[in-house]
């Protein structure tokens, strides 16, 4: 009897441990069938499935961060995107000791929808449908919960014996303090985010291009004196005096865990500081076009602004203050830490610290050097990535040191002057030009004939009247092409140091027409433009329930009268409902110009839904036209004609706390029959508001 019982307990011992190990086995299948009921498009028990997962502290852990970002995209492809909040912050909650998890978790706060409604005091993220509840966003108090959940999985990551996991998570922890702020607001990296609170939520919609479009200065930040704010390495994260030092700290943190990283975040520091003190920051204001200087005498001008006479050491940045030029501290220096990382030896950072470094010359105007650069990148690591033209280090070197030339974009031109185009080029000593006509009447032709056939599916380059170049080059569209028309070479004179330089080209080309219109640089490449060269001209204008057309001499400006106006236009239509099959709709007609080269048409004409083209012709050979473009009918035109314009000029871009603003305003209504007297010359005062970089009335 005793052996029995013991064979008894015994079995149930066993049965106990096989049901355990079922248990087991089935609960370490439930993230696999959620994968497979996910990739089946079944996402409602998909996501109950991960749901399961999530709110179970037991779930493995190496699973969790996967299973909240599966969920999350169930829940997105459910349209139901008002519980991913809930659901992410008890998933925190069951796993708050699993760093990795709150890693992804931060992940997620700043790629999903940041919009959403207040309704009965509670925030529901996405869209909305019905009037009731406030319209906000989310987006900066879903950055600083992000950075909450990262700095809550700080101590557990250090403590982490994977020293590669954890040096990646403090890499995504400096991608998440910069937060594309270094680029368009870099301001915002001298404040220290306070973590121990969640800001409010802030009215109106958020957009992903919405960060920086209501700041009023661009350009790194500087400090009482106007010299730029450079952001120190500190002790450690609780030191951080901004969020710029707890993104040095997270970067230099990743070396420390990964020192086989060391050249990856040098490289990713130096693109922030070029991005924050690169030439290359003056392009925001219309800066950079100033300085690729056409004239002959430009290798002379050797002021502050002159980018090819600046050393290695200092830069010339568009600060918030403006353009400065100014010296750079070696650690804050891009150059010196390419160089740094060219000097650790072969690697693929070294190889692209190379292409920089050339670049960074190039966009200096300093071209020798550049060259150079060129050479001893292209003899460490090769031509470089295969394109149609070599390897992009090889291609990089040849624009330099080649004969290069290019036409200059040229509007149309009038007959019987000798058309006139800029030609732009480096090196070369002497080019060659040759003109062909175009045949633009055949092309009128045959892209009416096209229309008409009615294709079943519409080939847009059949219709495109504009780019007749690219439809003879690349398209081989010879027919279009006709004789020649002319034939000469100019001598040139290249600046020294591979500098562009400039010169107009006065052609032979008198007679109206289009010209296509190519160039063969000696020992150099070729160049095409095609030149307008009209004596006629069409203007449109849309008039209230009419369309304006007017036929006149490109040069003198007289009109021309009698001039026969042909009307084409064209729809589309579907030729059954619910089904992909459609059809061309064509009208065709002709009306003559009056005795001042008018042409009044009514909408019944020219329907609204059709896309037009006039073509003006007359006995003596004149042509010219306009379209295709869509004709409509404002009924009210004096929004436009009579507006109220207001104009305001401070003492200074830019204003520290406390400062003093000055400025002046200028109001007043503009209208074609402006009288002369300013109506609010009598006004009493207006009412000013100044708002922050925020949008927020400040004053």
């Amino acid at each position: 009897m005793r052996w029995c019982v013991r064979g008894m307990c015994g079995c149930l011992a066993l049965v106990g441990l096989g049901f355990w190990a079922v248990g087991q086995e089935s609960k370490l299948a439930t993230f696999g069938e959620a994968q497979k009921k996910m990739a089946a498009g079944n996402f409602k028990e998909a996501f109950e499935e991960f749901r399961k997962l999530g709110l179970d502290p037991k779930s493995p852990a190496k699973e969790m961060p996967e299973t909240l970002n599966q969920a999350n995209q169930c829940l997105l492809n459910l349209g139901r995107v008002n519980e991913i909040d809930d659901f992410r912050e008890k998933t925190i909650e069951a796993h708050k000791g699993n760093w990795r998890l709150l890693q992804a978790a931060a992940q997620s706060y700043l790629n999903i929808e940041h919009n959403g409604v207040i309704i009965a005091g509670k925030f529901q993220r996405g869209p909305h449908r019905g009037g009731d509840g406030r319209h906000v966003h989310a987006s900066e108090r879903d950055r600083v919960r992000a950075l909450q959940l990262l700095t809550q999985a700080l101590p557990l990551a250090l403590k982490d014996d994977n020293k590669t996991d954890a040096a990646e998570f403090h890499s995504v922890f400096a991608q998440v303090l910069l937060n594309g702020m270094g680029h368009s607001e870099p301001w915002k990296l001298q404040v220290l985010t306070d973590l121990a609170t969640l800001p409010d939520y802030e009215d109106g919609y958020w957009q992903w291009w919405w960060r920086g479009q209501q700041q009023s200065a661009h350009g790194a930040p500087v400090d009482a004196d106007g010299n730029p704010i450079y952001y120190s390495t500190p002790k450690s994260y609780a030191d951080a005096k901004s969020d710029g030092e707890r993104w040095r700290w997270m970067l230099s943190q990743t070396v420390e865990l990964n020192p086989a990283r060391k050249n990856e975040v040098l490289l990713t520091f130096a693109t922030f500081l070029q991005s924050q003190f690169g030439v290359e920051t003056m392009a925001h204001f219309g800066w950079w076009s100033r300085f690729t200087d056409d004239n002959t005498k430009g290798d002379a001008k050797t002021g502050s602004f002159a980018v090819h006479t600046l050393g290695e050491d200092e830069t010339i940045a568009n600060l918030a203050t403006g353009v400065k030029r100014f010296k750079l501290p070696d650690e804050f220096n891009p150059y010196r830490i390419w160089q740094t990382v060219i000097a650790s030896g072969k690697s693929n950072e070294g190889a692209s610290a190379r292409d920089l470094v050339a670049h960074f010359y190039e966009n200096r105007r300093q071209y020798p050097k550049a060259v150079e650069a060129w050479k001893a990148a292209i003899a460490e690591y090769g031509l470089g990535n295969p394109s149609g033209y070599g390897g992009h280090r090889e291609v990089a070197l040849n624009q330099i040191v080649k004969n290069w030339g290019r036409f200059e974009p040229s509007p149309t031109q009038p007959s019987g002057k000798g058309a006139a185009v800029d030609f732009r080029f480096r090196n070369g000593n002497s080019v060659t030009f040759t003109a062909h006509e175009l045949n633009v009447s055949k092309l009128l032709d045959d892209v009416k004939k096209y229309l008409k056939s009615s294709p079943a599916q519409l080939n847009w380059q059949e219709m495109n009247l504009h780019d007749i170049g690219h439809r003879i080059v690349h398209e081989d569209r010879q027919q279009y092409l006709g004789a020649k028309a002319a034939e000469w070479t100019l001598k040139l004179t290249p600046r020294v140091n591979h500098v562009d330089d400039r010169v107009t080209v006065t052609t032979p080309l008198q007679k109206p027409g289009a010209y296509l219109v190519e160039s063969k640089m000696a020992d150099g490449n070729v160049s095409r433009i095609i030149l307008w060269v009209a004596d006629t001209v069409i203007v449109k204008k849309n008039l209230e329930a009419k369309s304006f057309y007017f036929v006149a001499d490109a040069v003198s400006g007289q009109p021309i009268a009698k001039a026969n106006v042909e009307l084409f236009g064209w729809k589309q239509e579907q030729v059954a409902p619910n089904k992909p099959q459609w059809k061309i709709i064509t009208r065709d007609f002709a009306e003559f110009t009056n005795a001042d080269g008018q042409l009044l048409l009514g909408a019944n004409q020219q329907p609204q839904d059709h896309q037009w083209v006039a073509i003006a012709r007359t006995d003596n050979g004149r042509l010219a036209y306009h379209g295709f473009s869509q004709v409509w009918f404002q009924n009210r035109h004096d929004p436009e004609y009579h507006a109220r314009k207001a104009f305001t000029i401070t003492d200074r871009p830019v204003y520290r706390p406390a400062q003093k603003v000055q400025f002046k305003m200028w109001i007043g209504d503009a209208k074609y029959d402006q009288p002369d007297s300013n109506t609010f010359a009598n006004a009493k005062g207006f009412t000013v508001e100044l708002r922050n970089p925020k949008g927020e009335v400040v004053f």
